[in-house]
């Protein structure tokens, strides 16, 4: 069973990417056919490929978040660094959960990047950082407060 709250941090990470196929799907026409595809670790452009690589990206984008879903969803298949036994199986299954949601927070985010260049919009990037961080503490905080 899912808690709520890492129900709704997950949905997060959808929600972006559901935005990020919006971008693309809205600007595909405007999009130069030639986009980056990668950056190196100074932020400089160092690979190009054909603009259908955003489609791609959002189809691993989806694939990626599923697979987090899945650990989620049993985190009994999960490495964890301790043993688990009766007596810390709910917390570690908990905390778990919670670093996987929060992970696929990160996951879309890095893909965000990517569909925001493309598009000519990184500069709104910061919106949907500040989006994931704000949301993702509210509703850590509202259900810390009402346990």
């Amino acid at each position: 069973m899912i808690k709520k709250n890492i129900l709704i941090v997950f949905l997060i990470s959808v929600s972006i990417l559901i935005l990020n196929c919006y971008f693309v799907f809205t600007n595909y026409d405007n999009i130069s056919n030639e986009i980056i595809t990668h950056i190196d670790i100074t932020g400089k452009p160092n690979g190009y490929g054909n603009k259908v690589n955003l489609i791609y990206a959002m189809l691993a984008n989806f694939l990626l978040i599923f697979i987090i879903f899945l650990g989620i969803k049993y985190p009994k298949y999960a490495n964890y660094p301790i043993e688990i036994n009766n007596r810390n199986r709910k917390t570690a299954y908990q905390k778990m959960q919670m670093f996987l949601a929060i992970i696929s927070i990160i996951t879309s985010l890095a893909f965000s990047y990517m569909v925001f260049l493309a598009v000519g919009k990184q500069e709104s990037m910061i919106y949907i950082i500040l989006y994931s961080i704000i949301s993702t503490l509210t509703i850590l905080f509202y259900f810390k407060t009402n346990e």
